[in-house]
């Protein structure tokens, strides 16, 4: 599902490159994302989210019997001053901890932001042209082709990089993901101190290079 979800937001970037996504978490049953149009139409934000919700759901609602589409709520709250936009971050990279469903953000199983903030990596993901599969598909029916249109052969490998806040923008990237961390390791303190029991999941912290 990360790869999935990650090559999702690759393709929703190339179809929206004025949308920057700073952070975004995936739980179970919900999703959080902090997003900008950073020109243009501001209302392509709609449709950037509209986009990333549907294409998950139609990749991945098959595997979990899911009902509907995906996270088909929506709430949106406009972040304007620099605290609030750290604020934001730092509550989205940590919404497994605060839960205490992993000791640390980034041994969350689903998709987080955390790892790749901190490190400055891209994700790794796929996406799958289902139009193009289709097309062959169609045009192999058509000419009564007996060789086999695989859904693999269009599959492609893609990586997502976050954008950078606009808050900390005057960073360079080292900084940057020395300040990422920073708020990890304070996602990791919180934790410790509002749960008194063990996480649900994973105890050991995951470890990164600034």
């Amino acid at each position: 599902m990360r790869k999935t979800i990650a090559g999702v937001l690759a393709e929703a970037k190339r179809n929206w490159p004025n949308i920057a996504n700073f952070a975004t978490s995936v739980m179970t049953n919900h999703m959080h994302n902090a997003l900008a149009a950073t020109s243009g139409d501001p209302r392509d934000l709609a449709d950037y989210l509209a986009f990333v919700k549907r294409e998950i759901t139609r990749r991945w609602r098959r595997q979990v019997g899911w009902e509907g589409s995906m996270w088909g709520g929506y709430d949106c709250t406009a972040i304007i001053t620099d605290a609030a936009q750290v604020e934001t971050l730092a509550y989205i990279v940590g919404q497994s901890c605060k839960e205490n469903l992993v000791a640390d953000p980034r041994l969350w199983p689903g998709f987080n932001c955390a790892e790749s903030l901190v490190t400055g990596e891209p994700v790794a993901g796929i996406w799958f042209d289902g139009t193009a599969f289709g097309k062959a598909r169609h045009a192999a029916l058509a000419k009564r082709e007996s060789a086999e249109v695989r859904p693999e052969d269009f599959v492609e490998a893609r990586q997502f990089t976050f954008d950078k806040l606009p808050a900390l923008a005057g960073l360079d990237d080292e900084r940057y993901r020395a300040q990422m961390q920073e708020i990890v390791e304070e996602c990791i303190a919180e934790r410790a101190r509002v749960f008194e029991a063990p996480p649900l999941g994973l105890m050991r912290h995951a470890t990164s290079t600034r």
